[in-house]
């Protein structure tokens, strides 16, 4: 079975404080299993800047960025292919709210790592028309279910 993206555990992503340039080399190789062919990045300072001022991440501390910024931008570039950067905004906002940034994250390390229990089997099955399809289609349901859970969140302001 082929394996799904596994983030890092959050005791594999540095402690120590990483210039922009060594942040972009660490997610690019972190987050290669992402990466779709033909696509340049992952990410860019470009889009770290965008980030920064949308509000997605804090400013970095004197050109440095901490661990806690860093698991945001990883779980940023993986969300940003199912939300847009308001509603990844909106999700982080929430999250400074009602949980820790470590319980975040390993959430979300464990929603990836738990992926492989609803793959569609071996390659051959897959690449059936009906699995094709299917997969479209599921892919389309949890996009919507996670923008309404994402809405209601938003409106409720409960946990």
């Amino acid at each position: 079975m082929e394996k799904y993206y596994e983030p890092p555990e959050i005791s594999q992503i540095p402690d120590i404080k990483l210039y922009m340039d060594q942040m972009i080399e660490y997610l690019e190789l972190r987050l290669a299993p992402l990466k779709w062919e033909g696509d340049k990045a992952i990410i860019t300072k470009t889009m770290v800047n965008n980030y920064v001022k949308a509000g997605l991440i804090e400013k970095p501390e004197k050109k440095k960025y901490s661990k806690s910024q860093i698991m945001d931008l990883m779980m940023a570039c993986h969300f940003k292919n199912v939300l847009s950067i308001e509603e990844i905004a909106e999700l982080f906002r929430i999250k400074e709210k009602f949980a820790l940034k470590d319980e975040f994250y390993a959430s979300y390390r464990n929603a990836c790592l738990k992926m492989e229990e609803a793959d569609l089997g071996d390659r051959s099955a897959r690449d059936d028309w009906q699995n094709i399809i299917k997969s479209i289609i599921m892919s389309d349901y949890y996009k919507r279910m996670a923008k309404r859970a994402l809405k209601d969140k938003c409106l409720s302001g409960k946990d």
